[in-house]
């Protein structure tokens, strides 16, 4: 052990022979690459990969915030987050690779020791430590250079009311209220799940929407866009499919039908 009479003299970055291994940054580096690798991307990072999380957490902040008091608002997000993770277990249950959401290695684990239950319950715990390392937490900072915040914008309401609109009121009270003690159906839960799922195809309201944020012209907007359309060109980016429509009352989505019957 070190003799702590010569700590103050010894240099900042030095950890104790004794103490417990962690992440380590002896040149004091690491604050200077944060700063420039969030430059070509602002308020983006290898966390926040999945676009419909902002519409997801727009929402459940607003759920969240609705109607309740302000100590119990973390409490709340959380538990919609764990409905998430639930729903998305047994959405994908055949082909778990198939969908990325935070929490999955649990959520498959939930799904698989109770396969073929028609009643479930919300899990307890999705997440070693889920006020840390959960969804809310990693896009934390991130809600907010999109301008959409933690107490939300008119920007972030407008993602926000995207998913409420579609979303299973009568779940959504079970999660909020008694989620770990009473059960809800399975084929309630992947109706739920489906509206809710991150790799469900946008729709045409919420695609304008997050592209505002990501690629407006204020705040960030423009850093991110040029950034892209840079990446574009040496094709380090490219489209792909996303699956199914989350939503069927998107009023684009109809007006564009009505026009294609109209035409036939």
């Amino acid at each position: 052990m070190l003799d702590e009479s010569i700590a103050p003299f010894l240099p900042s970055w030095l950890v104790r022979l004794d103490a417990p291994p962690s992440s380590r940054d002896p040149r004091g580096l690491q604050a200077h690459a944060m700063v420039q690798a969030d430059r070509p991307l602002p308020g983006l990072n290898v966390f926040t990969s999945r676009a419909r999380y902002y519409t997801f957490l727009c929402w459940a902040l607003s759920r969240a915030q609705a109607d309740a008091s302000p100590r119990a608002h973390l409490e709340r997000v959380l538990r919609l987050e764990r409905l998430l993770v639930l729903c998305e277990g047994l959405q994908h249950e055949d082909d778990p690779l198939t969908c990325g959401y935070i929490g999955r290695r649990r959520g498959r684990r939930f799904v698989s020791e109770r396969r073929g239950a028609g009643l479930w319950e919300l899990p307890t715990r999705v997440l070693k430590n889920q006020v840390s390392n959960g969804a809310l937490r990693l896009y934390r900072t991130s809600l907010a250079s999109l301008g959409l915040g933690l107490r939300l914008t008119d920007r972030g309401q407008q993602l926000a009311s995207q998913l409420e609109k579609v979303i299973d009121e009568d779940v959504v009270g079970w999660a909020l209220e008694g989620g770990t003690q009473q059960q809800k159906r399975r084929g309630t839960l992947l109706g739920a799940g489906a509206r809710m799922c991150p790799s469900s195809r946008i729709g045409a309201y919420e695609r304008r929407y997050l592209v505002a944020a990501l690629f407006g012209a204020d705040g960030n907007g423009i850093e991110r866009r040029e950034t892209v359309q840079v990446l574009f060109e040496h094709r380090r980016l490219g489209f792909a499919s996303v699956g199914n429509d989350s939503t069927d009352n998107d009023a684009d989505r109809h007006h564009g039908r009505r026009r294609q019957a109209r035409a036939a």
